[in-house]
């Protein structure tokens, strides 16, 4: 019998990582199963489409306890009605060496046709669905009980460092990222729900952390997002950029219809917690909690806006209830909101509750234990048991 090894205490081996590998049918088959599990990483922004893992099937694939590592993808698929599902991993998206260029996302999928992603953590690159299958809809989408940590759309300088973001120069220093973006999508059971997404200022550089764009659901199920967690979310330079576009949520796209967001929290964001900037109608927005006081590390960041707004003209069965929420504005006043289509067909505006005002940092740490107790009485387990 071989002798075992000793460990320091404290301290686990770092895991070994294989090259990158495309997922095909036959790869499968040469698996024994559909059920992978492996350390795949891709230092490269070109090799196998960038991503640790291509899949090009649209059998069957399932991702258990594994981590990637990426420049730009750790799995990603543009195979037309790909059934993908991820659960128990670790995806770290890093700095490229391609200047000009940001990392990507943790999960690329083109024209998916059922996605689960389930117990997860993630570094540095969200989730993108973009496109619908050539069968015309999304089965099943789950994106539940991940940990997210710093969304990051910096451009690299390609030597190690960032381009520097500055104030009123528009789209040259970062690209739009988000944990969590559709891209024109119709949904027959979709369900995103208890994630945590927590990004830290100077680290990260999100846009939207739920950016929803041309997303349809149907009537008897609409697209639900509810009791996700955001934490964060301003300029990679907060206290010298005055301008920032993003939000915690946003519903776009004028096709976008049968969505709610519901009991959800947005904390520490340096624009708006949640958005309707576009959309056909029946978007409900109920229960969810705001809070902002316009700080990063005790300073004020320069971007500060409005807790909500619902400004689309043409938007009717829009239904804002019983949230509640604190922000302070970019002139350190108490935000209020910004709803013009309140009198629209089927509008409702009510029961908006005040968490406190001045708003305060300490508003926002209190919130940080409404979600951690909110997590324990759920008895929820977020994120992978494997460490990052």
């Amino acid at each position: 019998m071989r002798a075992r090894v000793p460990v320091a205490a404290g301290f686990l081996p770092a895991p070994t990582f294989s090259a990158p590998i495309t997922i095909d049918a036959a790869a499968i088959t040469a698996n024994g199963s559909n059920v992978f599990t492996g350390n795949w990483a891709n230092d490269s922004y070109s090799t196998n489409s960038g991503a640790a893992v291509l899949v090009t099937t649209t059998q069957a694939v399932i991702f258990d306890s594994c981590r990637f590592m990426a420049q730009k993808y750790c799995i990603s698929s543009l195979s037309d009605g790909s059934n993908i599902t991820v659960r128990n991993s670790v995806g770290v998206v890093r700095n490229t060496t391609q200047a000009g260029q940001p990392a990507q996302r943790f999960l690329n999928l083109g024209q998916p046709g059922s996605v689960v992603c389930e117990n997860n953590t993630m570094v540095g690159g969200g989730i993108l669905l973009a496109g619908n299958p050539s069968s015309g809809s999304v089965s099943l989408v789950r994106v539940r009980y991940n940990r997210m940590r710093n969304v990051d759309g910096r451009l690299s300088d390609g030597a190690g460092g960032y381009v520097l973001e500055r104030a009123n120069t528009a789209n040259v220093y970062f690209q739009a990222k988000q944990f969590f973006q559709v891209n024109v999508g119709t949904f027959l059971d979709a369900e995103i729900a208890w994630n945590e997404v927590v990004n830290d200022p100077f680290v990260s550089r999100p846009e939207d952390n739920f950016n929803i764009t041309s997303c349809v659901g149907t009537v008897g199920t609409p697209v639900r997002f509810h009791d996700n967690f955001v934490r964060g979310g301003c300029p990679s330079r907060p206290y010298d950029v005055t301008a920032w576009s993003g939000t915690g949520f946003v519903v776009e796209g004028a096709t976008s219809k049968y969505i709610d967001i519901d009991d959800n929290q947005v904390i520490g964001i340096a624009n708006v917690g949640i958005g309707i900037a576009e959309c056909d109608s029946n978007i409900n927005v109920r229960r969810n909690r705001l809070v902002s006081a316009g700080n990063a590390y005790g300073r004020a960041m320069l971007a500060r806006n409005r807790a909500a707004y619902s400004t689309d003209a043409g938007a009717t069965y829009i239904v804002w209830q019983d949230n509640a929420y604190s922000w302070v504005d970019a002139g350190g006043a108490q935000a209020g909101l910004y709803i013009t289509n309140a009198g629209n067909t089927g509008n409702v505006n009510t029961g908006w509750t005040s968490l406190g005002a001045p708003t305060t940092e300490a508003h926002e740490a209190a919130e940080w234990e409404y979600w951690r107790a909110k997590v324990a009485a759920a008895g929820v387990r977020l994120g992978s048991t494997l460490a990052v």
